[in-house]
């Protein structure tokens, strides 16, 4: 409960940057708690952005790996999710690689595409 209450107070967005030795910011990634993480104990994953020059390399989904272990020794939450279009193959091959795991399919209408629901289990990072 006390680590519930870290969270819910601490703040309900967690951001990560990216940026080179020289300085250059390159990336960055967006966590937030909607209702249905609260109640499920989970984190979601809102954005993760790199410039197209450092994609297609592992940065990103080293930078997301860093971001799950560090969530994962909370203790409180159970699992990171994430929403991604089935036709961005990037994305959606970096989730599974990271452990996520697809939960439900649904149709977006506002993006008028095919789009999964995922969830990373946070105890394999335990």
């Amino acid at each position: 409960m006390e680590r519930y209450l870290l969270l819910r107070f601490a703040g309900s967005k967690y951001c990560y940057i990216l940026r080179s030795k020289e300085g250059e910011v390159f990336g960055m990634g967006i966590f937030y708690f909607n209702k249905r993480d609260l109640k499920e104990r989970t984190i979601h994953e809102g954005y993760i952005g790199l410039k197209i020059e450092y994609r297609g390399i592992g940065i990103g989904t080293l930078a997301r790996q860093y971001a799950i272990e560090h969530f994962a020794k909370t203790g409180y939450l159970m699992g990171v999710s994430s929403r991604i279009s089935l036709d961005n193959f990037a994305s959606l091959k970096g989730n599974m690689k990271l452990g996520f795991e697809i939960k439900e399919k649904y149709w977006d209408k506002e993006e008028n595409k095919e789009r999964a629901y995922l969830v990373c289990d946070l105890s394999q990072y335990r």
